[in-house]
C-alpha cells in the first residue's frame, strides 16, 4: 500500500481563524486579477489594441459573449472530468490533502468568470445598440481572468500528478 506524502499539508484546524479562512480565498483569486489588470494595462496602452480601429475593437467585443458561453462549457467538462479522478486512488489523496477542492474552486471560479463575459457581453448588447471599444476592453479583462484561473487550476492539477506518479492512478 503506498502512502501519499507531499510538501504542502493541508492547514490544521488549530490554525484556521477567521481572518485566514475570509482573506485567503480574496488573495489567492485576486493575484489572478491583478495580473489580468497588469497584461490588459499593457496590451491596451503599449500594443497592438491601440493601434486599431475603433470599429475592429467594437467587432472583437461582440465575439467575446459567444467565446465566454464556449469556454464556460468546455471548463464544466473539466470540471466532471475532475470529479471522476474522485473515485482513483489519485483523487483520493487529492481530497485528502486538499488539492481537490482547490482545483473544483478554481475551475468553478473561471466557470463563473466566462458566465460574466457571456452575461455582461448579452447585457451590453440589449442596453446599446452594439458593443462598444471600451466595453470590449472590460470583457478581454473578464475573458483573461477566466483563462488565467483556467491556467493555474491545470498547472496545480500537473504538480500533484506528478508528485503522486502514475502508479497511484
Amino acid at each position: 500500500q503506498t502512502v501519499f506524502t507531499a510538501s504542502w499539508k493541508k492547514p490544521s484546524n488549530a490554525r484556521k481563524n477567521t481572518l485566514t479562512t475570509f482573506f485567503f480565498p480574496l488573495i489567492f483569486w485576486s493575484r489572478h486579477a491583478l495580473l489580468a489588470t497588469v497584461i490588459m494595462a499593457m496590451g491596451v496602452y503599449g500594443g497592438a489594441w491601440s493601434q486599431l480601429p475603433t470599429e475592429k475593437q467594437a467587432q472583437a467585443g461582440e465575439l467575446m459573449p459567444q467565446i465566454g458561453a464556449t469556454m464556460m462549457g468546455f471548463v464544466l467538462a473539466m470540471v466532471a472530468i475532475l470529479a471522476t479522478f474522485g473515485s482513483f486512488r489519485l483523487g483520493r489523496n487529492m481530497q485528502r490533502t486538499g488539492h481537490f477542492q482547490v482545483l473544483l474552486k478554481l475551475m468553478l471560479l473561471a466557470a463563473v468568470a466566462f458566465g460574466l463575459v457571456t452575461v455582461v457581453g448579452v447585457v451590453i448588447s440589449i442596453w446599446h445598440a452594439s458593443i462598444t471599444a471600451n466595453w470590449t476592453v472590460v470583457l478581454f479583462w473578464l475573458s483573461l481572468w477566466a483563462t488565467l484561473l483556467v491556467v493555474d487550476a491545470i498547472h496545480k492539477l500537473f504538480k500533484v500528478i506528478t508528485l503522486l506518479g502514475q502508479e497511484n492512478l
